[in-house]
């Protein structure tokens, strides 16, 4: 992460309307999420940088490569 600290701006859960925040962990260039522990039972969708997660629209994220430049916003599927 860009200031070393746990991953801020990922939000999961079953379904695009409700989405939670998520525990997660980079280890190299593998993206390891914690949905137990972020009280997520049924992970479908994992999303990054989206304001419409945040509260107030204002979203804080950390997320960003080597170099320091900062990650685009994303959606995942879950399989």
């Amino acid at each position: 992460t860009s200031d070393g600290g746990p991953l801020r701006g990922l939000f999961g859960g079953s379904s695009g309307k409700s989405l939670a925040p998520l525990k997660a962990t980079i280890d190299g260039g593998t993206l390891i999420v914690d949905h137990a522990a972020s009280g997520v039972a049924d992970l479908k969708l994992i999303r990054y940088g989206s304001e419409a997660d945040a509260p107030e629209g204002i979203i804080e994220c950390n997320l960003s490569n080597k170099s320091g430049l900062p990650a685009s916003p994303f959606l995942l599927q879950v399989q």
